[in-house]
């Protein structure tokens, strides 16, 4: 008997022993600010909430959490984003010369180079196989892409080659081969070349196959890391250190558009729902709407700007008012602009909601300083190449043993690196979802969906 109470002595000093360690902990880190950054993600995170800011009020000063925020904030006014012009894609699948495989410079390059040369009119000179050089942190990814292309190409050839006819004297085969005639350079299969790849290259070595089967499939988006969904919709998880999301890319335009509830100002639906009754293949969640003190709202209030189908939908009739818009034009043209409900329609948007801050103005990040003041949450947004894809993004968040959240300066990065010249934040938190063909792409932060206002939908191919 004693034993056993020894043994819970002891796990209760223990779990005393740590939770006196994490206090410690949070008063040094946060605080006391000896870790500015985790700091800046308690107060901007508590104070973006409507009920649990006093996370914030009760450990620091208004004059500390004023200077905080004020330092984070994002400032897009006087950002109004460029018209672009494009040209909507074709049956044809896009040139790789178009966009970078999004494998590390190095790679890229030794892979457009290996996809434009011009097959030799000739035979190329006789060499025995070639052994494998060292590979560096450089240009290791690059070589292992010539290898394996190399073998790809060889495979496809050697697959496609014909026997001679039948009955042949074999004279031929006891002939001498002039040494004009032999055959090409020749590499290993592909499985012997990356056995020969040292352990610390196994990544490098992964991406560069993927890279080179990629590019023999023609296929651009694919070339660029995403998986395709159906006709001109791919996909790619996206993800850091704390946090997991997903892009949709859309390559026409003109399929993405605005849906609200079908009982607007009346109750909300789920972006599920909303992508079924409007016969979409996929979608996001929009716009904001004016919620619960406890985030529990029915969604059926809108708030902001909201057009839909080239209808002003919110306000009921058009005022001075200036919104952060976020709209589509009749060409697809993601219109990142602040106006007035008259300009918008005067102006050819047929879909659009207000939301705040934009990320990305024709090339330039908004977020300049810290890491834009909203806190580590569930994120979505959209953006636009300047080719005309969409993008479409969610970031999971509050999920410990999944993704807990990013602040604006991921959502901004993402974009950036996925080529985007305009983007956008949209509603975030546990209104983010992402759905395609009647399931969830995402995992929302509740385990199920809300219902929210509106959403950016995906419409078939026509």
């Amino acid at each position: 008997m004693k034993k056993v109470f020894r043994v819970f002595a002891w796990i209760g000093a223990g779990a005393a022993g740590l939770a006196v360690l994490a206090v410690l902990l949070f008063y040094l880190l946060i605080v006391a600010g000896l870790s500015p950054r985790l700091q800046t993600i308690w107060i901007c995170s508590a104070m973006r909430t409507m009920s649990h800011k006093y996370l914030a009020t009760a450990f620091f000063s208004d004059e500390t959490i004023d200077r905080i925020m004020k330092e984070n904030e994002v400032d897009d006014s006087g950002h109004d984003s460029e018209l672009l012009s494009f040209a909507l894609p074709s049956d044809s699948e896009a040139d790789l010369s178009e966009h970078s495989v999004t494998i590390g410079d190095a790679a890229a390059d030794a892979l457009k180079k290996i996809t434009e040369q011009p097959e030799p009119e000739t035979e190329p000179a006789p060499a025995a196989v070639v052994p494998p050089e060292p590979i560096d942190d450089g240009e290791g990814a690059g070589w292992i892409i010539g290898k394996v292309l190399s073998s790809l190409r060889n495979s496809e050839t050697e697959s496609g080659e014909e026997t001679g006819p039948e009955g042949s004297d074999g004279a031929r085969d006891e002939e001498k081969t002039d040494p004009e005639d032999e055959e090409p350079e020749k590499y290993p299969p592909v499985d012997e070349i990356l056995k020969q790849v040292p352990a610390l290259n196994t990544a490098a070595a992964e991406a560069a196959l993927g890279a080179a089967k990629r590019a023999v499939s023609g296929d651009t988006y694919i070339a660029q890391g995403y998986e395709r969904l159906d006709g001109g919709l791919y996909l790619k998880a996206v993800s850091g250190l704390t946090w997991r999301g997903y892009v949709m890319l859309v390559t026409d335009p003109t399929r993405v558009r605005l849906r609200d509830t079908s009982m607007q100002y009346e109750c909300g639906e789920n972006v599920m729902t909303m992508v079924t009754t409007a016969g979409a293949v996929a979608g996001i969640n929009g716009g904001g709407f004016v919620d619960g003190p406890n985030y529990d709202s029915n969604g059926g209030t809108p708030g902001g700007l909201i057009i839909e189908e080239g209808n002003l939908v919110c306000p009921l009739t058009p005022d001075d008012s200036v919104y952060s818009m976020i709209g589509i034009n009749r060409d697809g043209v993601l219109v990142l602009r602040h106006c007035t409900a008259d300009w918008a329609l005067s102006n050819g948007i047929v879909s659009a909601v207000s939301f705040a801050p934009f990320l990305v103005v024709n090339g330039e990040g908004m977020v300049k300083n810290g890491s834009g003041g909203w806190g580590i949450a569930p994120r979505t947004a959209i953006g636009q190449r300047q080719t005309g894809e969409m993008l479409l993004l969610v970031i999971d968040g509050r999920q410990a043993d999944w993704s807990l959240g990013c602040d604006l300066d991921v959502l901004q990065d993402v974009m950036l690196a996925e080529g985007a010249v305009n983007a956008a934040m949209l509603d975030g938190g546990s209104s983010t979802a992402m759905v395609h063909n009647g399931a969830y792409i995402n995992r929302p932060s509740l385990g199920h969906e809300r219902w929210i206002n509106n959403c950016f939908v995906v419409m078939p191919e026509s």
